[in-house]
């Protein structure tokens, strides 16, 4: 995510382009602190992601069901402030859990509320998104561009056109990969918590789906 934010906010995908045309141009980059960077789902790695952008300089904002209170990050909180979320952010970062509430929830509509001109990077699910109504937005130029880590079908089929497009940077599903050696730990005091009758860690909740 801070990546993908970086290559945005210093526009590498336009000196990609520039080195295609073999044309030497310097981008003058806004300051870090004029660009907003919206997180949606501020679960554990939206919270965690929104919070390392804002120490990087970032002015973060970020949107879920329930209220957070993060450092450094402004929260917008149900269905009545996602506009005002959405028409401040510059980069739009989906991190929300998949549920009939959020399927399909990136699609046109909710892109001609964002500022023309912005990105989105998905390192959530791809049912989120509507791949149609991408292609429109990218044409229309409503978004320069989006980073892709996750999508409906996967691996994503060689004949897609997002493999050919020139303002879709593809990952193969690669965000979020789990170190062994991180997860071992929890396992363990998972089943210590377990074996003694106490509340295990992470639990999903079926009702709301996550």
């Amino acid at each position: 995510i801070c990546t993908a934010s970086m290559y945005y906010f210093r526009e590498f995908d336009v000196y990609q382009t520039q080195q295609s045309q073999l044309f030497w141009h310097q981008q003058v980059p806004k300051s870090m602190a004029a660009t907003t960077i919206g997180i949606m789902g501020l679960g554990k790695l939206g919270e965690y992601s929104a919070s390392q952008l804002s120490k990087m300089g970032f002015r973060t904002i970020g949107w879920s069901r329930s209220q957070k209170s993060i450092l450094g990050v402004k929260a917008y909180v149900g269905e009545g402030q996602l506009d005002q979320f959405l028409s401040q952010t510059d980069i739009l970062v989906c991190l929300l859990p998949l549920t009939d509430q959020t399927y399909d929830i990136l699609n046109l509509e909710l892109f001609n509320k964002l500022p023309q001109g912005s990105y989105l990077v998905n390192v959530a699910r791809g049912n989120h998104l509507v791949e149609e109504d991408l292609i429109t937005a990218l044409s229309t130029n409503q978004l320069r561009g989006a980073c892709l880590d996750v999508f409906r079908e996967e691996p994503l089929p060689q004949g897609h056109p997002f493999w050919a497009h020139k303002k879709i940077l593809i990952t193969p599903h690669c965000s979020s990969i789990t170190d062994p050696r991180s997860v071992a730990p929890q396992i363990v005091q998972n089943y210590r918590l377990m074996q003694s009758g106490g509340v295990l860690l992470n639990q999903v909740d079926i009702q709301q789906g996550y």
